[in-house]
């Protein structure tokens, strides 16, 4: 979810494959105004392979990031992105704050991947509706993919989460006692998809959240998507699984990111979802509001211009949760 696009608008106006046409004008100011920031690239003995692996009738690609590695497995982290189709740095461009916190952790000794989403960039797409379940079996596989890499070691691996990629770190984190922690990025919440658009109609009746309530009513009845555009099924998989009751079992290590001007899922709900994870008995989790930021952790607010330095990432954010997971992965034990 990115504030600058309409809610969940991106499935309904991108085709498979296709960027649309406001995002592709940003990404392009961005790419002009790359040498003007102070971004940090990948270290000069860092390696960015592309590679591609299957899930569920369709190929993905992506870009693993390779740190030095002289004779050891490294710690790794999997990357996933927030609702619709969006490329491997989550629609923001090499200033947003995938691609700035993967050179983050690269830096400092961590194996990231980022992989295009089914039907975006350079991945295959699978015909029908969106499906939240799919997303799920995506995310699988690109852990999978990365656990079996000589490179890494299966045992510290992180999942790293924005929007609705926070609530699939959710679901994988409760599944699956191996993941040694996760970064939920402006999504940690209590409440399920249909409050968080109820309360964002309720605080913006003119804002989009307001037209998906019929499809909303629909999937509450149980009905099927008509169409490829139809969002009924992916918000009906999306009520399955409640936060409520995914939260309190998850046991790793969780980072809580939170934009203090977020205006689509707002600080209330990550000290919720917090409060949920402790009340279920894990002891290790950190809820940071970042001031002034939002959904995408940049200081872009609603009805200002968008400009580079506005839509970069605030690299307090990136070098926050870097050390964060460079803390958590090396208290584990290696090879």
């Amino acid at each position: 979810m990115h504030e600058t696009d309409d809610w969940l608008a991106k499935y309904v106006r991108a085709r498979p494959r296709e960027v649309p046409a406001s995002l592709g004008a940003r990404l392009a100011s961005l790419a002009v105004a790359i040498p003007l920031l102070a971004w940090q690239p990948y270290s000069a003995a860092a390696r960015e392979l592309e590679v591609h692996f299957p899930s569920s009738g369709v190929v993905l690609a992506g870009a693993l990031a390779l740190p030095p590695s002289p004779g050891k497995r490294l710690p790794a982290a999997v990357f996933v992105s927030g609702d619709g189709p969006q490329d491997r740095d989550g629609g923001l461009g090499r200033t947003g704050i995938f691609h700035v916190l993967a050179e983050s952790l690269v830096a400092r000794g961590i194996v990231v991947l980022r992989h295009d989403d089914r039907g975006a960039g350079s991945s295959s797409a699978a015909p029908g509706p969106p499906s939240y379940r799919a997303l799920l079996g995506d995310t699988r596989a690109a852990l999978a993919f990365v656990r079996r890499r000589s490179e890494v070691d299966p045992a510290r691996v992180v999942l790293i989460g924005h929007s609705e990629g926070a609530k699939t770190c959710e679901v994988l984190a409760a599944e699956d006692q191996r993941i040694a922690g996760i970064v939920l990025l402006g999504g940690a919440t209590a409440v399920n998809v249909d409050s968080l658009l109820e309360e964002q109609a309720r605080l913006n009746p003119g804002g989009p959240a307001a037209h998906l309530l019929p499809t909303l009513a629909r999937a509450k009845a149980g009905e099927q998507a008509q169409g490829s555009a139809d969002l009924t099924d992916w918000m009906r998989e999306h009520l399955e699984l409640p936060p409520r009751s995914l939260l309190p079992r998850i046991r790793c290590p969780v980072f809580i990111a939170q934009g203090g001007a977020d205006h689509l899922v707002r600080e209330h709900h990550a000290h919720e979802a917090a409060a949920l994870l402790v009340a279920g008995g894990n002891p290790d989790v950190l809820v940071h509001v970042f001031p002034e930021l939002s959904h995408a952790f940049n200081h872009w607010t609603p009805g200002t211009r968008h400009s580079a330095e506005v839509d970069a990432a605030d690299p307090v954010v990136t070098r926050a949760i870097a050390e964060w997971v460079l803390t958590k992965v090396s208290a584990r034990k290696h090879p």
